[in-house]
């Protein structure tokens, strides 16, 4: 009776402390957090963290519990924390399977008792300000699927321990300051999809355990400085591919004809590096590429008629290599592009009349070719959606078409260095979203364009149009061309204009006293037009005395002048603008 008696006590009493001992833990959680918090210089968001309200400690801000009661996760993404990791209990949180401490502002050091954290499947510290290297007791963490330091200002070199999270399927390491590790310690990853190692300090050749990982679809290496060739073994193994970016390296050689295995690839960037050679038909081979970068390379030849196979393509970009063809006719048959830039080539001949079908374009730049002919009415009734168009230095000719005045969407018109002539249309008044205009060296000839602000201004019912067009306008070039007349003084009305070049015209008559309203210019075309301010000064102000009736308007000039040599305008001589 009585070892009866004493089994049932005993059996009570253990039954209580199962009872209470999850109490016991979640309230040593609960401490621990505390203890966190009081550490921080900026965790207004944690109100709720609060010892009146520690028995409801699953329920604060961030905090998610399993059904034991144990704090499970954490999540205070972008909540506006500061300070550190340094007092963060680790150890009394033993059952935390995701941290997610990112798009805050903690900083010092990642502990090495991160590595207690042996459930975690999740960890994201990224953008923040951390700035130690990785503790080598990261590998301890076998669980994680999902690893993200990127964007602080982690230093060092990357853990070989790293390899041994099997299981990881996301990791990122990019935007910070880590240098070149072992690579030959590091294994597959055989569960891997995204890696990204971009924009720090790694200098070395393709590390080759990353042609091992053999699931990935997204790989960043840019803005390293690796070396060397790309390994075949790339092209043949990492056949799920849907994302390559290469950019800001120093690799070398050809694209290899295996390329056309990677035919799930969606982007490919591969800009400024030393790749030469040609562009290959075989890149024309991966029909669901939608965006092609291969900036500032060393590829020449021709561009490949056969690039007009690539139908899914939004942004073309060859600018800065070596090609030295006409741009081929096929191109037009990517009418999903909406970003084509051509620039720095040595490509020559007129555009093809096809490139009218290009009607999603929103960016065309083509400067710094040999390109010739006019640009046809038909282009610009297609390319409605132009924001830029940027094709200065090149030998276009003729007259441009008064359709220009239907692209409405135009922020920058750069036509500069070029042989266009005629006249200016007017129409060029109806871009009410033009904020910078080149027409610099060509042989535009128009005594009435400059007045085209004038004009518009007195054309009844347009108010609200002008009134637009004159807060958008922030550059205007017309220099080295065949204007004459008169400067009109409506050109201060452009408020915001910070740049203007008149230079190298025919223009006659007073520099209008408006000028002096522009007070956001930064930039005025000295040899211009200091001439004529500088005569204007001499006739007008005595240097003893300022006559009252002109000096408001040497007011205005003072702000003119502010940006002028004093030297050019002690040195300045009554004359023809040239």
């Amino acid at each position: 009776m009585k070892t009866s008696y004493l089994f049932l006590t005993y059996l009570s009493l253990l039954t209580l402390c199962l009872c209470l001992c999850p109490s016991r833990a979640a309230t040593s959680e609960a401490e621990a957090l505390m203890r966190w918090k009081s550490s921080l210089s900026s965790s207004a968001s944690l109100k709720s963290w609060s010892v009146n309200n520690i028995s409801n400690h699953c329920r604060w801000i961030g905090i998610r519990c399993n059904d034991g009661g144990s704090v499970s996760g954490i999540d205070l993404s972008g909540a506006g924390l500061a300070g550190t990791l340094h007092l963060f209990h680790f150890t009394a949180l033993l059952n935390l399977t995701t941290f997610k401490l990112n798009g805050n502002a903690l900083g010092g050091s990642i502990p090495a008792a991160l590595g207690n954290l042996t459930s975690l499947t999740l960890l994201d510290l990224s953008n923040n300000l951390f700035s130690s290297a990785i503790p080598p007791e990261i590998g301890r963490l076998t669980e994680l699927r999902y690893l993200s330091f990127s964007s602080n200002r982690m230093v060092g070199e990357i853990p070989y321990q790293i390899g041994n999270m099997r299981k990881v399927r996301f990791l990122d390491l990019g935007f910070n300051h880590f240098e070149t590790s072992d690579w030959s310690r590091f294994p597959t990853f055989p569960f891997l999809t995204h890696l990204n190692l971009g924009w720090n300090e790694l200098n070395s050749e393709f590390p080759h355990f990353i042609t091992t990982c053999l699931n990935l679809t997204f790989l960043d290496l840019s803005v390293n400085t690796f070396t060397g060739q790309i390994p075949k073994s790339l092209f043949t193994n990492l056949v799920k591919l849907e994302y390559l970016n290469l950019t800001s390296n120093s690799f070398q050689g050809s694209l290899s004809p295996n390329i056309t295995n990677l035919s799930k690839l969606k982007e490919l960037r591969l800009a400024d590096n030393l790749f030469s050679g040609n562009i290959l038909d075989s890149v024309s081979l991966i029909p669901s590429l939608q965006i092609l970068e291969l900036i500032d390379n060393l590829f020449i030849g021709e561009i490949p008629p056969s690039i007009g196979l690539l139908t899914n393509l939004l942004t073309l970009d060859l600018r800065m290599n070596r090609f030295n063809s006409s741009i081929p006719q096929e191109l037009s048959l990517c009418n999903k592009l909406t970003y084509l830039v051509l620039s720095d080539n040595s490509l020559s001949g007129p555009l093809p009349p096809s490139l009218s079908n290009l009607g999603n374009l929103s960016e065309l730049r083509l400067s710094r070719n040999s390109l010739t002919g006019e640009i046809l009415p038909r282009f610009i009734k297609s390319w409605r959606k132009l924001i830029y168009l940027i094709i200065e230095d090149n030998k276009f000719s003729g007259e441009l078409p008064p359709e220009i005045g239907l692209l409405t969407n135009l922020k920058v018109l750069s036509l500069m260095n070029n042989s266009f002539s005629g006249s200016i249309r007017l129409e060029i008044g109806n871009l009410i979203n033009l904020w910078e205009l080149d027409l610099s060296t060509n042989n535009f000839s128009d005594d009435e364009f400059l007045n085209y602000v004038e004009m518009r201004l007195n054309l009844k019912g347009q108010d609200q149009l002008i009134t637009r067009l004159l807060e958008t306008f922030t550059t205007i070039d017309l220099s080295s061309n065949r204007f004459s007349g008169n400067i009109p003084p409506s050109i201060g009305n452009l408020k915001i204009l910070k740049y203007l070049n008149l230079s190298h015209n025919s223009l006659t008559g007073h520099i209008p006293s408006s000028l002096g309203n522009l007070s956001e210019l930064e930039s005025l075309d000295q040899a211009a037009l200091l001439a004529r301010v500088t005569a204007w000064f001499e006739k007008n102000i005595d240097d003893e005395n300022i006559a009252e009736k002109n000096f408001e308007d040497a007011k205005r000039f003072s702000r003119v002048l502010r940006f002028l040599p004093r030297e050019d305008i002690a040195g300045g001589q009554n004359g023809r603008n040239e």
